[in-house]
């Protein structure tokens, strides 16, 4: 999300919390149905990884 609201406000500077919480619920509006979806259909993959990883790295990156 942080990644997502600098590339479309093109954010240099700290905004202030009442700029940076609009920035968060437009980006919320903006994110397609599709991406929470495939975000949701992964957790258990992802969850039983970090277990076998006994809490380590895993191949599932950051994904906003």
């Amino acid at each position: 999300m942080k990644d997502f609201i600098e590339d479309k406000y093109d954010i240099d500077e700290k905004p202030t919390y009442i700029r940076l919480r609009r920035y968060v619920l437009k980006a919320w509006e903006e994110l397609p149905e599709s991406f929470l979806t495939e975000l949701l259909a992964s957790m258990t993959a992802w969850h039983l990884a970090v277990i076998d990883a006994n809490g380590m790295h895993t191949k599932y990156q950051h994904l906003v």
